[in-house]
């Protein structure tokens, strides 16, 4: 006998059997028709051409290529299609929106807005909205289009619509924010979905229309029980937006205010929790709940501290401004930050040669600034006395930046040599590296350091050798300037180094200095010569016309120098002929 449970699933199962029977033979052809298939009946589940092409459309593997699809197929698209379009082209991460292509197809599908409401429903006119947004279109012919029916759009479509609408606006004004300030409009969104609501409301503080019945309606009692409940996110981008608007919404800021409400932000991401205590203190309003988490609770200030800057200096400004003590991880946090961002301004000026890879820590980079600041205050004891407190924080970067720094103090070199500061740091430098190695210390930096040493005459037999073991890897991975000066640093110390040498004599090694600039393959060829290794096929390159014409055509000031230094290594190595009666010749010219 079978049980209950086995019977129902017999059941289940005959029903799903049935129906698909049903599916099947409605989806086959009926009637055999002739031989050529004529006179067959059509399927009533085949798709339609505008649903093929929506498949079409969301198969682009590119933006660029959807936009060409797009285009070709555009004569036979539809309101949907269109929608599609733009939706697929939103989520492409590299978007190219000021090519001629697809400032056309834009024009296309206005071109399209000419047929109203009757060619595009409301749901689809705010797809396409939201679309615009997330791809930074600014459509004046779409917006006219949606102030020219405003009043069917805000009777007739949904709260979800509506906030994607509002969103795309950069200013208030016009027949859309007039139907969208009535109360009854205003009603209907606050009395909907609580995510809808927080767009609507970041809508219009972000363009500052007021919507004066807005405070009235978002402060009612049921407005209120419903936001309790909502997700974190929802909230603080209400309060948020609230607050920027200036609305006194007493019962609604209570409401957030209780335990489990703030207990549910401050769980959240630190620019919900940063957002919700910023409007608090706009409005004078102290939840001693969420103040508690924020200064208490240490879980809570270390996710606000690995936020944006402005998120800790959002929050820093409203507890100030409640007058609440601000923790001091905060403010330090907060000059982390600070100082980072001034690195990153100082990277993409020049001003920085080292650029920090990600992931460096902000104390790392708050390290390397103060190093440069003593530095071009030329305080080289400054700099000593401010590493050897602090070296044991130290990163590779921090190493890095402290010997290439030195390193401008060359004239200076005898001295710091000397200094017991820099005897110690040279020490605990060498012994990590040799702990190390090139899984710490990268090629870039490697190199730095040997200019840095090599500018101050300084020998290292640990930085040497070290050179020496990895001199494979290293000319493999280095630029041309890198590889420059570490040959550069070998001439400055006479220190030999036949494994360097022998590693720069390869031809692909060859080929990567002669593409870089003139003043790298000055200093490997002189640098050379001055240790008394022959480098042949580097000689036979600079003696080719084209490196020449090259050198002689490179910046004027420099010209003399390398072509002085050229000469005499190339001479050193009994070669040289060809390069002077070159020169010759042109400066005849």
């Amino acid at each position: 006998m079978l049980k209950p449970s086995s019977l129902s699933h017999l059941c289940l199962r005959r029903s799903f059997l049935r129906l698909s029977s049903t599916l099947a033979s409605n989806v086959e052809v009926k009637g055999k028709g002739n031989e050529k298939g004529e006179g067959r009946r059509k399927s009533r589940y085949a798709p339609s051409s505008a649903a093929v092409l929506n498949g079409r459309i969301m198969e682009g593997e590119t933006f660029q290529a959807t936009i060409t699809f797009a285009l070709a197929s555009s004569p036979s698209m539809n309101y949907v299609n269109w929608a599609t379009t733009f939706s697929t082209l939103g989520k492409f991460k590299n978007k190219k929106t000021n090519t001629d292509e697809f400032k056309k197809l834009i024009k296309e599908f206005e071109a399209k807005l000419d047929g109203g409401l009757k060619w595009i429903p409301i749901r689809e006119v705010a797809s396409v909205a939201q679309s615009f947004r997330y791809l930074g279109v600014d459509s004046y012919k779409f917006r006219e289009f949606i102030n020219s029916n405003a009043e069917e759009i805000t009777t007739s479509g949904n709260p979800r619509s509506l906030a994607d609408i509002t969103l795309i606006y950069k200013e208030a004004g016009g027949e859309y924010f007039e139907e969208m300030e009535r109360k009854e409009v205003v009603k209907l969104m606050c009395e909907g979905r609580v995510s809808n609501v927080a767009k609507y409301v970041a809508g219009v503080a972000k363009i500052g229309s007021k919507v004066p019945v807005l405070a009235r309606v978002m402060d009612e009692e049921k407005v209120v029980e419903k936001f309790v409940r909502a997700h974190p996110q929802d909230l603080s981008t209400t309060v948020f937006g609230m607050a920027r608007l200036g609305h006194e919404v007493p019962k609604f800021l209570e409401a957030l205010g209780q335990k489990d409400v703030v207990d549910r932000i401050a769980g959240a991401y630190p620019e919900d929790i940063s957002n919700t205590i910023w409007s608090f203190a706009a409005y004078g309003y102290k939840s001693p709940h969420l103040i508690e988490a924020i200064t208490q609770r240490e879980e809570v200030t270390q996710k606000i501290i690995g936020g944006r800057e402005v998120d800790i200096s959002r929050t820093i400004f409203a507890l100030q401004k409640l007058e609440v003590e601000v923790p001091a991880s905060l403010k330090e946090a907060l000059r982390l930050k600070k100082a980072k961002r001034k690195n990153t301004k100082l990277m993409k000026e020049g001003a920085v040669d080292l650029p920090f890879k990600r992931g460096v820590s902000p104390v790392v980079i708050e390290q390397n600034l103060k190093l440069r600041e003593l530095q071009k205050s030329k305080d080289w004891s400054g700099m000593l006395r401010y590493a050897a407190k602090r070296f044991e924080g130290f990163d590779h970067v921090n190493w890095t930046t402290l010997f290439s720094e030195l390193g401008k103090f060359r004239f200076e070199g005898k001295k710091i040599a000397e200094d017991e500061n820099f005897k110690k740091l040279l020490g605990e430098f060498e012994g990590v590296l040799e702990k190390e190695g090139l899984r710490w210390m990268d090629v870039r930096g490697i190199a730095n350091v040997m200019h840095g040493l090599g500018l101050l005459r300084v020998e290292s037999a640990v930085a040497l050798a070290f050179v020496e073991d990895n001199c494979g890897t290293i000319v493999e991975e280095a630029s041309a300037k890198e590889i420059a000066d570490i040959a550069n640093c070998y001439a400055c110390l006479k220190f030999e180094g036949t494994e360097l040498w022998g590693a720069i004599r390869a031809e692909k090694v060859v080929e990567k200095i002669m593409a870089g600039k003139v003043r790298n393959q000055t200093f490997v060829i002189w640098s050379a010569a001055t240790l008394g290794h022959k480098v042949s096929l580097l000689a036979e390159a600079l003696e080719e016309e084209a490196a020449i014409e090259n050198m002689l055509g490179g910046e004027k000031h420099r010209v003399p120098v390398n072509l002085t230094n050229q000469l005499w290594a190339l001479e050193a190595m009994g070669r040289g002929e060809s390069m002077g009666r070159m020169v010759e010749a042109a400066l005849k010219e």
